[in-house]
Parts: C-alpha cells; sequence; structure tokens
C-alpha cells in the first residue's frame, strides 16, 4: 500500500525511500507515476531522485519487492531462540529472542530475503556499532548466520521511537531532552568517525529507562559515499546535488526532526538547496508554544544551505542548543580580602542553581563541606607562613582549580539527580552510582585539601600537580562503565567501603 492517502497533497516518506530502494511493485510505481503527474513538487522531487540514483537512471524497472522474512517462536539462529517479531520495514524486520548462555532477552535484525547486498549491509552496521561505545547508541552483540545471510543481535530497547515525544501531554523540554539524548549518540558517531547518513525519528528509540538510544546503522560510513541514500524528507541539500555524505549532513537530518518535532511540520517542501538557501520554513501552528529564540537561532544555522555554515560539530550544536545558565550563587569569606593578600576571593560558582523548591538544591552544601571559604582560608594562611618565594603564585593556582572543580562537580550532581528526581529519564539505580561515584571524587578533594592544610615546602611546590591529578568527573555520566557488573555495597559494607575510599584519597594525595 502506498504510504500517501486520498486527501494528502504529496508522497509520504516512506513510498519515496521505497522509491528510492527500488523496493515498489510494479502496481504502486504506477500509483506514483499517476500522483507525480499532477503535484509539480513530487515530480521534482522523484526527478530529483532518479537524477541521483544510477540504480534507477539506468531505466531497468525496479524488482517486485521481497517478500517479507518471517521467523516462528521457538525457531534457533546460533544459539538464540527466537520468540516474536516486534517491527517490520522495508528492508527487514527485528524479532526478541532470548540468550540462553547469558540468560537474557536480546534483539535480532534480519533483512528481508532478496535485499540487495544484505551481508554486507549487516556487517557494516555491526562494524559500525563496534566502533561505537555510548549510553545513547545501541550496542550491538554479535553476528549470526540464517540461511546463508547474516543476522545481527543487538541491546533490546523497550520502549517507542522519538516521534512519541511529539504526542498530547510532552513538554518541550521532554522533546528538547529526548533530541539532545539523540544528539550525543550522533555526537558519539562522528568522534569514532562514522556518518550515520540516516538520522530521523524512527531511527532514535526511547527506552522504558527514558535513556534514548541511537538506532539503524546500517548505512553509516566514514564519509565520502556519494551514493543518494537515507531518507528523503531529512537528507542535506547538497546530498541531492552529488556530494559526498558528511558530519555535517547528519547535522541537517538531526536539525529537521527537532524542527518537525517542536512546530509540527518540517522546514522544507523538499530539501532543495534552492529551497533550503530561500529559507522557506513553514509557520509555526497556532496554539503550539513559542519556541525559545536560542533553540531557533539553533535550528537556523544547523538547517543552513552551505555545510560549512553550519556548526562546527554535532557537540557545537549540543552546547549551543543547552539552556543557558543561571545566574551563579557565590560564597565569599567575611573579611578575607585582607587576608587573601591580592589572591583571588574563593569562589564557589554553580553552573546551574536549582530552584529552592528542587529537591535537588543540595548539591552545592554538599560540596562545600570539603571546599569553603574558612578552609580556603587556613590553607592560604599555611602557605604564607611557608616563606616560599612561590607560595603566592601556587596558592592562586590551587584556589582556581579547587574552585573549578567545585563548580564541575555542583553541575555534576545537580544533573545526576535532576535526572532521576526531575526529569524523570534516570533509573534510581544509576542515581545511585553516579552519586557514589561522585562522592569518591569529593573525598578525593576532602583529602587533598587535609594535605594541603599541612603542607610543607615541597608539598606546596607538587600542589599544582596534585590539583591537576585530580579525577575527570565524565566517568561518573558513563553509563555504561557505572553499570559493569559489580554491585554498589550497601549497608554496614557501604559505610566501610566509604572509610576505606577515603584512606585511599589520602594515599592517593600524599603519593
Amino acid at each position: 500500500m502506498l504510504a500517501y492517502a486520498a486527501g494528502m497533497s504529496c508522497l509520504g516518506e516512506n513510498t519515496v525511500t521505497d522509491l528510492l530502494d527500488a523496493v515498489l511493485s510494479p502496481e504502486q510505481r504506477a500509483g506514483v507515476e499517476a500522483h507525480t503527474s499532477t503535484c509539480d513538487h513530487c515530480r521534482r522531487l522523484v526527478s530529483e531522485l532518479l537524477r541521483r540514483s544510477a540504480e534507477l537512471a539506468t531505466g531497468t524497472p525496479p524488482p517486485v519487492a521481497a517478500p517479507a522474512r518471517t521467523l516462528e517462536p521457538g525457531t534457533s539462529i546460533g544459539r538464540y531462540v527466537v520468540r516474536e517479531q516486534i517491527g517490520t520495514g522495508a528492508t527487514g524486520a527485528v524479532f526478541t529472542a532470548f540468550d540462553p548462555e547469558l540468560d537474557r532477552v536480546i534483539a535480532l535484525k534480519v533483512l528481508h530475503p532478496g535485499t540487495g547486498a544484505q551481508r554486507e549491509r549487516i556487517l557494516r552496521e555491526a562494524r559500525a556499532l563496534a566502533k561505537v561505545s555510548h549510553p545513547n547508541v545501541v550496542a550491538a552483540y554479535d553476528i549470526v548466520e540464517l540461511e546463508g545471510d547474516l543476522v545481527l543481535a543487538m541491546e533490546l530497547v523497550e520502549g517507542t521511537d522519538l516521534r512519541s515525544v511529539t504526542t498530547a501531554g510532552r513538554s518541550m523540554r521532554d522533546v528538547l531532552d529526548a533530541y539532545v539524548q539523540a544528539g550525543r549518540g550522533l555526537a558519539a558517531a562522528h568522534a569514532g568517525g562514522l556518518v550515520h547518513r540516516d538520522f530521523k525519528p524512527a531511527n532514535a528509540l526511547i527506552g522504558s529507562d527514558g535513556r534514548v538510544r541511537l538506532v539503524d546503522f546500517g548505512l553509516a560510513a566514514r564519509g565520502g559515499g556519494t551514493e543518494l541514500v537515507g531518507t528523503p524528507a531529512y537528507l542535506a541539500p547538497e546530498l541531492f546535488e552529488g556530494a559526498a555524505a558528511e558530519q555535517a549532513s547528519d547535522q541537517f537530518a538531526f536539525c529537521v526532526a527537532l524542527f518537525e518535532a517542536l512546530h509540527g511540520d518540517r522546514p522544507f517542501v523538499a530539501n532543495f538547496v534552492d529551497e533550503v538557501a530561500r529559507g522557506s520554513s513553514v509557520s509555526v501552528a497556532p496554539g503550539r508554544p513559542q519556541v525559545p529564540a536560542r533553540v531557533r537561532d539553533v535550528l537556523a544555522r544547523g538547517l543552513r544551505a552551505d555545510p560549512r555554515e553550519r556548526f562546527p560539530s554535532m557537540a557545537a550544536l549540543l552546547a549551543a542548543l543547552a539552556p543557558p545558565r543561571r545566574p551563579a550563587r557565590t560564597w565569599l569569606a567575611v573579611g578575607g580580602v585582607a587576608t587573601l593578600a591580592g589572591a583571588a576571593a574563593i569562589v564557589l560558582a554553580l553552573s546551574r542553581a536549582p530552584s529552592p523548591e528542587s529537591p535537588c538544591r543540595d548539591s552545592a552544601a554538599a560540596f562545600a563541606s570539603v571546599w569553603n571559604p574558612a578552609r580556603a582560608a587556613q590553607i592560604h594562611a599555611r602557605f604564607t607562613a611557608s616563606g616560599a618565594p612561590f607560595a603566592e603564585t601556587a596558592w592562586a593556582a590551587v584556589d582556581r582549580g579547587l574552585s573549578a572543580f567545585a563548580n564541575r562537580w555542583t553541575s555534576a550532581q545537580t544533573d545526576a539527580c535532576e535526572a532521576t528526581r526531575v526529569r524523570g529519564v534516570q533509573s534510581d539505580q544509576i542515581l545511585t552510582l553516579r552519586a557514589a561515584c561522585l562522592n569518591r571524587a569529593r573525598a578525593e578533594v576532602d583529602a587533598l585539601a587535609t594535605l594541603l592544610g599541612e603542607a610543607d615546602r615541597s608539598t606546596i611546590e607538587h600542589a599544582v600537580s596534585a590539583i591537576d591529578a585530580l579525577p575527570s568527573l565524565d566517568e561518573c555520566s558513563n553509563v555504561t562503565a557505572l553499570l559493569a557488573p559489580v554491585p554498589p555495597p550497601s549497608g554496614r559494607d557501604a559505610a566501610a567501603v566509604a572509610q576505606i575510599d577515603a584512606l585511599l584519597a589520602r594515599g592517593r594525595a600524599l603519593s
């Protein structure tokens, strides 16, 4: 059945994609031809696709779509036992299956028989996923054989795709949070040297845990490919002109999808260079909430016709999409200005200051127990009393370093708390793991501050190196690492481990 119906003015994206993949039946192709004979827009779109697709441009009649692959429950594929089908598309289907060796349920991606270059596509997707390990990218486990074809065993994500965030009752913040997670998955793929080439709402899944995973890397490549692949509604304009797919084209697709999620329509009738260059975006539907200016600016830049005018990376786009920081809170030592003798005052700046009603409002106080104006004044006095000629320089560096670390720690603690208690996109288990990791880092600072408060000349000489050696907080948001199969301690065990951690931290500070 065609993906457009009576009353719709243009071909649906599935129909156009199937046309591009040459999997329409003769009857479906006739329906497309009948529609394009009366629709200038669709006629131009199909003409552009025919021009860019060498397979269709030869005039060879498209093959009849292959019958969908069906697998009966209980079928064994390698060591996996099929349970049920949970999705299907033009090129393949996805089934749940049980892995008896690891006692878990997984997903099996199976391409339909007769799908062109089946083995190559599955191998490409498996290799692409093997290069990216990130919480916002679906994990690949294995490749197995099925009747001469390859099947990809991968993480099962129980949930819906990104289109679900546009349903009634979901706030703009929900939409932005979900798309930022998907964008992080794209950024991780780009960091691994990959271009996804088919980003769209259907290719990002929101799990029941609230975490978004980017999926369907079957078209992923390391850039340079000029074949026109992907879903036309989200393709960057330069791809219609024969340019190679690059990270900037993924960025364009991301912005088309986010624009659509926020406004209820795509920004362009078709993503041709002339239309995009004119900036002929659709108007915002009446009654929809006003999109913040910063978000509009991000979308406007990400949707530029010239890829060189877009953001330098997905990471830069996501940084621009982040909400502006709230005014920082500061704590100044009373009467401490004279004592500091020209050094910078102690400022613990919060990158995010939760409201007084927020359940995550105590992050700053938690870190202030180890780094505060009184302790800073004590350390500064110790440095000054040493008589070392480099004492003031060392103190200034310590002051800057620990204040900056306090800022990062407070922001990370607030984010970990809000992800569970406010945004609801993270489980209690992940919150516990992130908090434990951050508490270990805080213990490192506590041990170092204690050492600096008793510093001699030699210690002061190496103080800056000690600041640089403090742990990175990035690991405290790495969900994959935090979920390693070592359960966190509880009860008396937790207290004992905390004491041991404190002793280890002091030992590292002394080393």
